[in-house]
């Protein structure tokens, strides 16, 4: 978890809440500047998590509206990029209120899945409707993926491996392709072509994804899926003193979110939560943000005329610790109501007790020194706030745009609030992980 106190505030996002560092980092970064699957169908399974690797841009795409949407604003300067996020969270916000609520933010994201896979369907549609009738038949279907007819007997052997194996996969395609056609007449129209083409979102095409999850992992024919088949091909590493850090995402998702009964592998209602996420589920994942203000759920007053609507109180959010990172941002009158708060100083004794990570920045650090955390760090801070923070000289003075210390992260002001967010976004997931967020970002 991330408790993020914002000037009088604090926000956290829970630990197995971290699949979008995106938008962690956009949310470091807006409030530092104010404040002073492994499915083969469809989107919704596209690999979110491609090799185990955060996919960045399943997340661009979800956000901005689907593929399309993705590559336009890919085109724009800067400037009208700033436009188009203004245009779109215009749009998320619904009661037009101004703040963007998780269920608002929630439903962006399953109406972007939604969109891409209608104008998809819609595309490839098109193009195998040979004879424009509105209907693919089986024959048009085959013309188009294998320029030819093909027309196997089910019942017969082939002695080729390899045209076994196709004749193989093409039988599973016409059962699919069957099974989608739900009025029986010859062919499928758009909807049962949408069917066929994704099954993962129609319950009664469930089948053929699990079969093909199953054929894909179950390694050793035993009907469900064990956390080594899971894994894949990795291997322990003799030399490495520890794990890799996506092997131990990993391993927390099967034993935490798929294996529901705890028998130490996936079944094939288990195996669904894995290859065919939810997609409310997936979108809250992404954006569950937790806004916790130090004199409650009161609206907090920022400068610029930012305001932040906590989602509780800092007592609240506390009970849900404890917390990966807790970050202080900057400005002055948010740095001295962080510096005057008990309950600041409790969180950050006990984080500090338990090795976690601490990340300030701009007159953020002033906060560490008034309440004795940290002493004989490095750190650095705004050029405005470095004589208060080295009164005493408790600290080892840095001018790096970012810090680290340890478990100290520290950074000077709004211009750096990029690269503070991708440290801390390094510190929790890797440096990969941070590399994929900083790509389409262009900085």
């Amino acid at each position: 978890m991330i408790l993020y106190p914002l000037l009088t505030a604090a926000a956290g996002i829970p630990s197995r809440m971290k699949m979008n560092m995106i938008l962690l980092l956009l949310y470091v970064c807006l409030t530092c500047c104010s404040g002073h699957g492994d499915g083969s169908f469809g989107l919704s399974s596209e690999e979110h998590h491609d090799h185990h690797e955060h996919n960045g841009d399943y997340d661009k795409k979800m956000f901005l509206g689907g593929e399309e949407e993705a590559e336009d604003f890919s085109d724009l300067s800067p400037e009208e990029q700033l436009k188009r996020l203004r245009s779109i969270i215009r749009k998320i916000d619904q009661n037009a209120d101004g703040y963007l609520t998780e269920e608002e933010l929630s439903m962006w994201i399953q109406k972007s899945f939604r969109h891409y896979i209608l104008e998809d369907t819609k595309e490839q549609f098109a193009e195998f409707d040979k004879d424009r009738s509105g209907i693919v038949s089986w024959d048009e279907y085959n013309i188009q993926m294998y320029d030819r007819i093909i027309d196997y007997d089910e019942n017969m052997v082939l002695q080729d491996d390899e045209e076994e194996s196709f004749r193989l996969i093409h039988f599973k395609d016409k059962k699919r392709f069957d099974h989608a056609d739900r009025d029986g007449s010859p062919g499928l129209n758009l909807m049962e072509f949408t069917d066929f083409e994704h099954p993962e979102e129609t319950d009664h095409m469930l089948e053929f994804v699990i079969d093909g999850a199953l054929e894909e992992h179950d390694k050793d024919g035993d009907g469900f899926v064990s956390l080594a088949e899971y894994l894949g091909e990795y291997t322990d590493d003799e030399e490495s003193v520890e794990y890799p850090q996506w092997i131990i995402v990993e391993k927390d998702r099967f034993v935490n979110d798929y294996d529901k009964d705890g028998d130490g592998k996936l079944n094939p209602a288990e195996l669904l939560l894995w290859i065919v996420p939810n997609n409310k589920g997936i979108s809250q994942e992404e954006i569950k943000v937790v806004v916790a203000g130090l004199a409650g759920k009161d609206p907090v007053q920022c400068s610029r005329d930012v305001v932040i609507c906590p989602d509780m109180s800092l007592e609240e959010a506390r009970a849900q610790g404890p917390y990966d990172v807790v970050v202080l941002p900057g400005g002055n009158l948010g740095a001295q109501n962080l510096s005057e708060s008990p309950a600041v100083k409790e969180v950050l004794a006990e984080q500090d007790s338990r090795k976690g990570f601490i990340a300030a920045i701009c007159a953020g650090p002033t906060a560490l020194l008034a309440h004795g955390i940290g002493f004989g760090r490095s750190v650095t801070t705004h050029p405005l706030a470095k004589d208060k923070m080295m009164a005493g000289d408790h600290y080892k003075y840095s001018e790096k745009r970012v810090e680290k210390d340890e478990h100290f992260i520290t950074s000077r002001g709004p211009g750096t609030s990029f690269e503070f967010g991708l440290r801390i976004v390094e510190c929790l997931l890797g440096q990969e992980v941070a590399d994929q967020v900083k790509a389409p970002m262009i900085l």
